[in-house]
């Protein structure tokens, strides 16, 4: 007999998630959501981890141009919707942000306030001081949802930012390397195109500055800077260096 049966315990039904964005990221989130057959109903998505996402399910989409996603045919069953008011209709109780750093402005407040809890992806959009507060008293706020930062490809968060608190390092340092493909519409493309011989040349360093200006002048690539600069010694001290 089950452990569950034997003491009558009842499962929990799945959170429900929704998600913003079904570019690269979106997507992936999305297939390891709908992995979880035997919860959502929905079958294993083509392609797919093998590694679902114990204890959620996915409700809606919340994309720019629904038309650029006809199809996605493993999507059927989900809402995907270009109206935020039909999106949070759907009553989400995680929300997702995948979706680039304008859509943490768009919509953090607006679905702790529905008492969601939010993940925010594109953190480099709390390099606004005065969003970034915003969010944070909305988050304190009674009935409302949590606020989450994406650790993204950075790895052991949750120590940098323990040592941080106990009085560590008052000074932190990211050296982000990028492949010369990677620059193409951002500040770097004019010095990344103007290099001929890549091998001759070796790195070429994009920017050097504080994580505040990384994340806002690259918000594709740098909002793992922004993410650790949070967790540690903030946006100022946390100095960063593109290559």
């Amino acid at each position: 007999m089950e452990h569950s049966d034997a003491i009558g315990v009842t499962p929990k039904p799945p959170r429900r998630v929704g998600l913003i964005g079904l570019g690269a990221i979106g997507e992936t989130v999305a297939k390891a959501l709908l992995r979880n057959s035997a919860t959502t109903g929905v079958p294993p998505a083509p392609g797919a981890s093998p590694d679902g996402v114990d204890g959620a399910a996915l409700c809606a989409v919340l994309v720019r141009d629904v038309s650029r996603h006809d199809e996605a045919s493993w999507l059927d069953g989900i809402l995907i919707t270009s109206d935020a008011d039909a999106f949070f209709a759907a009553r989400p109780e995680v929300v997702v942000e995948a979706a680039g750093q304008p859509a943490v402005a768009a919509y953090a407040e607006q679905a702790l306030r529905t008492g969601a809890d939010f993940i925010a992806a594109s953190t480099g959009a709390l390099t606004d001081d005065s969003l970034r507060r915003r969010i944070v008293a909305t988050a304190r706020t009674a009935g409302c949802g949590r606020m989450h930062l994406a650790s993204g490809a950075m790895p052991g968060l949750d120590w940098m930012q323990a040592a941080a608190m106990g009085g560590g390092p008052s000074r932190v340092a990211v050296v982000q390397s990028k492949p010369p493909g990677a620059w193409a519409g951002t500040p770097g493309a004019a010095a990344a195109a103007a290099v001929g011989d890549w091998v001759a040349h070796g790195p070429l360093t994009i920017f050097e500055g504080n994580a505040r200006r990384a994340a806002s002048e690259f918000p594709k690539t740098s909002n793992v800077t922004a993410t650790l600069a949070l967790a540690t010694v903030g946006l100022d001290a946390t100095q960063s260096s593109v290559t």
